[in-house]
């Protein structure tokens, strides 16, 4: 049925058709950036790449040219390989495979099954074993959903954002980015307490929120809230401030606060989830317990008072940054697609 995998210059074999079935990509932040990377990196080995979403519209904040974008029932061709990006995808991919075309899983994230019904964490967990072909973003991830007899490959993502040069110091109040995700397991609930107990303790302190969706959670208790719509915007973002508070609990690969740590952010993080691919506390950034709101509190109030420790949270964020280049996730996306291929 399919054409099988074609030989590029050099020999390494790489998928004709890849099709990745993804949720809606209209979220700058995160997952669907990720998906984005991979579909880029698949047109750059030459393949024909096309992405299906309920919605069948490609992210206005994208540069990647040449990928067909639709919804499900839109595909058209035979792939050679399709990847699932989420877990629900899981199932329109197994179709596939049961025709004879190979499947992998993209797993970004663990579900977390506690916040569901036990019906519906039977149906989450049948998912993911689904597909025995596994890329994930991080060893917490893999060590999650992994299983015997799969096989497991970890691709962590790319940092989007460009590392930053040196920027002067910025006189008054400490300036620190609260980034809202709409789950829950993000944290947005431990960041608006932290954020409310240092207001009480009188810090000198600016807290600026951004994300989808941010401006109705705020609710009105903050004056600056944003919602970027281009990399530059978000890039501006991180450029404003002077720490970026991260508290999600259940992350694969959190982005924003090694998105923070390129542009030269100092970061307050929860120990959890696949944070611990990158962060080091007292390296290269603070971290606490999860959802500890008094330890979160502190570890922002000595960087308000501590510039020298600042400085250096910065200096090792921006070199650990460093190691999660676009070209390092290039080749290591490349080698798994030419082995998910072979």
């Amino acid at each position: 049925m399919t054409g099988g995998p074609e030989r590029r210059r050099g020999g390494s074999p790489r998928p004709g058709h890849v099709l990745l079935y993804a949720p809606s990509l209209a979220d700058i932040a995160g997952g669907s950036r990720v998906v984005m990377d991979w579909a880029a990196v698949a047109l750059e080995a030459g393949s024909r790449v096309t992405i299906a979403t309920p919605d069948g519209v490609a992210p206005p904040w994208s540069d990647v040219r040449g990928a067909d974008v639709v919804r499900p029932d839109h595909v058209s061709g035979d792939p050679d390989l399709v990847i699932a990006t989420i877990w629900w995808t899981a199932w329109q991919c197994d179709r596939w495979r049961r025709r004879g075309v190979r499947a992998a899983h993209l797993h970004q994230d663990h579900e977390a099954l506690w916040a569901r019904r036990p019906d519906e964490r039977r149906i989450v967990r049948a998912a993911y074993r689904l597909l025995p072909a596994k890329v994930c973003v991080s060893r917490w991830v893999a060590e999650r959903c992994g299983a015997n007899g799969d096989v497991v490959r970890v691709v962590p993502p790319a940092v989007a954002v460009p590392v930053a040069g040196p920027r002067p110091a910025r006189p008054g109040p400490l300036v620190v980015g609260l980034p809202y995700r709409p789950l829950p397991e993000r944290g947005w609930s431990v960041m608006d307490a932290v954020a409310s107990r240092a207001r009480t303790a009188g810090a000198e302190v600016v807290f600026r929120v951004w994300g989808p969706g941010a401006r109705a959670a705020a609710g009105g208790r903050y004056d600056d809230v944003h919602e970027p719509a281009s990399d530059e915007e978000l890039i501006r973002l991180y450029d404003s401030c002077d720490v970026l508070l991260h508290t999600s609990w259940h992350d694969g690969f959190p982005l924003p606060p090694i998105e923070a740590m390129a542009r030269r952010t100092a970061v307050v993080a929860c120990a959890t989830g696949g944070i611990a691919e990158y962060a080091v506390d007292g390296d290269n950034c603070l971290l606490a317990p999860t959802g500890d709101v008094a330890s979160l509190a502190a570890a922002l109030e000595r960087l308000t008072h501590d510039p020298d420790l600042r400085e250096r949270l910065v200096l090792r964020g921006v070199e650990t940054a460093r190691r999660y280049s676009r070209a390092r996730f290039a080749a290591s996306a490349a080698r798994a697609l030419a082995e998910l291929a072979a």
